[in-house]
C-alpha cells in the first residue's frame, strides 16, 4: 500500500458493491461486533462457572459498564456511530429472556454522568456505591458482574500507582463489599494495557475473569450464556 494512502478512504468513501458505504455500515458494524466479541479471553472460570445459565439474575457494577472505554488516545482512537455498552449488552440480553437485571443498580449507574478524563492518563475513577443499592442488588441477585475500566494511550504510560496498574481505595472497597454480599464475582477487565492481576487469580471469591480489552467492550460484552 501506498504511504498515506489510507487517507484518502477516509471518513467514509464508497468503497463496497454498487459504491456502497463500508466504513461503519450495518454488515461492517455487524462483523466488528462478532470479532471484537470472538476477541475476548477467559482468564479465569473457576469450577466452570461460566457460561451463564438462561435466566439467571445478575447485578452488574462498575462504571465502565456505562462510562466504557472503547478506544485510546491518539492512534488509538476509536470512535462509532452505534457503541454498545456492556448495560446495553446485557439489556440487550435481558429482552431476550438469557439474563435479569437487578434494575435500581443499573438505574444507579445509568445516572451516573460519564467523567473519563479528558486528559492522558490510565487512571479511571469507579464510584462508590451506596450500601443500600449493593443490599438491594445481593437480595435480587447471587451472580455480581464486575466491568472494570482502564484508560490507555498515547502519552501516558502505565504507574504503579492504586487506580491504575493497581486497583483504587474504591475498587478495593467495591470488591469487598461484593465478596461479602454475592456468592458469585465475575469480573470483566475493559482496560487497553497491562495491569496486575495477583488481586482475583488467588482470591476463591472471584469465580470467573474476562479480558475484554476496549474492542470487545465497545462490540458486546456478554459473558457466554447456554
Amino acid at each position: 500500500m501506498t504511504k498515506w494512502a489510507r487517507a484518502f478512504y477516509q471518513p467514509v468513501k464508497p468503497l463496497g458493491p454498487n459504491h456502497q458505504l463500508l466504513t461503519a455500515s450495518p454488515a461492517q458494524l455487524g462483523l466488528s461486533r462478532r470479532a471484537a466479541a470472538a476477541g475476548a479471553v477467559l482468564l479465569k472460570n473457576e469450577g466452570a462457572f461460566l457460561p451463564l445459565h438462561r435466566g439467571q439474575h445478575i447485578a452488574l457494577f462498575g462504571k465502565a459498564q456505562v462510562d466504557y472505554i472503547q478506544g485510546g488516545w491518539g492512534s488509538g482512537e476509536v470512535t462509532g456511530p452505534t457503541p454498545l455498552t456492556p448495560l446495553a449488552a446485557f439489556t440487550e440480553a435481558e429482552a431476550a429472556g438469557d439474563v435479569r437485571l437487578a434494575a435500581e443498580l443499573s438505574k444507579f449507574y445509568q445516572a451516573l454522568p460519564l467523567v473519563k478524563p479528558d486528559e492522558p492518563t490510565s487512571i479511571y475513577a469507579e464510584e462508590p456505591v451506596p450500601e443500600a443499592t449493593v443490599k438491594s442488588a445481593a437480595a435480587f441477585a447471587d451472580t455480581a458482574v464486575y466491568v472494570l475500566g482502564r484508560t490507555s494511550g498515547e502519552g501516558s504510560d502505565r504507574q504503579a500507582v492504586p487506580g491504575d496498574y493497581s486497583l483504587s481505595d474504591t475498587e478495593q472497597a467495591l470488591l469487598a463489599a461484593l465478596r461479602e454480599h454475592f456468592a458469585h464475582i465475575v469480573v470483566v477487565l475493559n482496560i487497553g494495557g497491562m495491569m496486575d492481576t495477583s488481586w482475583f487469580v488467588a482470591d476463591p471469591h472471584i469465580q470467573a475473569v474476562l479480558l475484554a480489552a476496549q474492542g470487545a467492550v465497545k462490540a458486546a460484552v456478554l459473558l457466554p450464556i447456554c
